[in-house]
């Protein structure tokens, strides 16, 4: 039988399940409007979807029956236990029922599917395609928003719980490509550019009892094209398409992350100039030129111009009064001279005030120690001349559209992992990797790795630092991430938000 017929025979049995659909439904769909006549055929060919897919698998099932069973984790000889193992899946297309050989592997005990395997399923009931809408629903919108559009959009209605938990493994995939050193490299085709523009910035996000700080990086080519500021009518190099990256809490956990987006952008194979724009934050300047300097590059440091008028400002306040003439005159004379002339004006005006309280000479005092250690990162009129950026617009913009929009949302409350994993899921996503991602199949990946914790614990000191915490075993159920209470259940005793009901709930 070649492809032909067998392609035949699958449609006969389709369009047997299609009459049958369209008989049940005939009365709704010969009297109903055209609305409900549409949902009806979603339903109706739901249906039929699913039986397409069990007659493909049936398909697929007879072409690995001729291939050697191997244990897809350690390539060990496995056995068959079970020669039809029933599992039902719910996918975009419909319900699917399968039937497939189990094998077992003699060396690690683990059980696999040959047919799980090639179509890269996850251990749960969700096909691959399902999941990947639910989670970009659970990246874009609260975890039981997102079950409502999957219900609205498709027919298909999964729990809050189940979006949640399918958005969360997914970025546990996402952290643990953190620790591969392979995915490094440039993609293929790309061309590394010249110049590169690094941007940092902070934002805060509640972590059950607390707000911790989540770091943000930002990478990108910096040129040939240029952008004309509304405001000014200067022209500076433009950004090209942007990668994300995001670390919440931990600095030491951010640096890596960032370090692989500037590498996996050319860093060492023709970069010349890197560029880091943030803001006078110490965790920045503290380690930026370290990261990033080697042979034949040049960093380039620049603190975000509105950033150091801001403590400008601050000064003004202090000294003149909040709202006087004086201040705000001040204020312009001193923002227009440290634009064009640098930070020379700016420490001579300050060495020049004279401050009638002791709260305006300590703000004096800072602003003089601030603009001196900070005088190198200054220097707009050079940085301007070369056509750089001095505004961190982009990344203000990046923390809250990356973050905030998603994960600061009122009532929200986060474990630091479940944090991490939608963080991480949103810059992949933000950075033009989601569909390249999901080809690698990520729900099969995350399988293994559950179930193989030894492949996901660090081999060197080095490795440590760049690795995300050991995936749970498969019986452990996944952590929550957020705490749906307007209360404060963790003053009543340890998990004591785990033992009763809570309400009103507010997804995150």
């Amino acid at each position: 039988m070649d492809d032909n017929e067998r392609a035949a025979g699958l449609a006969a049995e389709v369009a047997a399940g299609l009459a049958d659909g369209l008989a049940e439904a005939w009365e709704t769909l010969t009297s109903a409007d055209l609305g409900r006549i549409e949902g009806c055929l979603q339903g109706v060919l739901r249906v039929v979807g699913g039986a397409l897919v069990a007659g493909l698998a049936r398909r697929r099932l007879a072409v690995l029956a001729g291939t050697r069973a191997r244990c897809p984790r350690c390539g060990g000889a496995a056995r068959l236990v079970n020669g039809a193992r029933p599992r039902v899946l719910v996918g975009l297309v419909g319900e699917v029922r399968l039937r497939r050989p189990w094998y077992q592997c003699a060396a690690c005990r683990q059980g696999y599917a040959p047919l799980d395997e090639a179509w890269g399923l996850g251990r749960g009931a969700v096909t691959p395609g399902l999941a990947r809408v639910a989670c970009r629903d659970g990246l874009e919108a609260p975890f039981g928003q997102g079950a409502d559009l999957l219900a609205e959009n498709l027919g298909v209605r999964l729990h809050e719980d189940t979006v949640r938990r399918l958005t969360e493994s997914v970025g546990q995939v996402v952290e643990h490509d953190q620790a591969d050193w392979t995915r490094w490299t440039l993609p293929p085709g790309e061309g590394v550019p010249p110049i590169l523009a690094v941007e940092l910035d902070g934002v805060l996000l509640h972590e059950r009892q607390r707000w911790i700080e989540t770091k943000i990086g930002r990478v990108a080519a910096l040129g040939p094209g240029l952008v004309v500021d509304r405001e000014t009518g200067e022209a500076h190099l433009a950004l090209g398409p942007s990668a994300y990256c995001v670390a919440v809490g931990s600095v030491d956990a951010f640096w890596p992350r960032l370090a692989r987006e500037v590498a996996r952008a050319g860093l060492g194979r023709g970069v010349r100039t890197v560029v880091v724009l943030a803001d006078g934050a110490d965790w920045i300047w503290a380690q930026a030129r370290a990261q990033f300097h080697s042979p034949g590059v040049e960093v380039v440091e620049i603190v975000d111009f509105y950033h150091a008028c801001e403590h400008l400002g601050t000064v003004a306040t202090a000294v003149h009064g909040p709202g006087s003439l004086w201040a705000s005159d001040w204020l312009d004379r001193q923002c227009h001279a440290l634009r064009h002339e640098g930070v020379t004006p700016i420490q001579e005006a300050l060495a020049a005030l004279e401050p009638r309280t002791a709260e305006a000479a300590d703000e004096v005092r800072r602003a003089r120690g601030y603009f001196a250690t900070h005088a190198a990162r200054m220097a707009y009129p050079a940085f301007r001349a070369r056509l750089f950026p001095i505004g961190s617009g982009a990344i203000e913009s990046t923390a809250k559209n990356l973050i905030q929009q998603r994960q600061t949302l009122a009532g929200m409350r986060w474990t630091r992992d479940g944090a991490q994993q939608v963080a991480s899921l949103r810059a992949l996503q933000r950075s033009g990797r989601w569909t390249a991602f999901w080809q690698t199949q990520p729900l099969r990946r995350l399988r293994l790795l559950v179930s193989d914790p030894a492949r996901t614990t660090p081999s060197s000191t080095r490795d440590r630092a760049r690795t995300t915490p050991t995936l749970p075993p498969p019986s452990a159920p996944p952590g929550r991430t957020h705490i749906e209470t307007t209360g404060k259940p963790w003053a009543k005793g340890k998990d004591a938000w785990r033992r009763a009901p809570m309400c009103p709930k507010r997804s995150a």
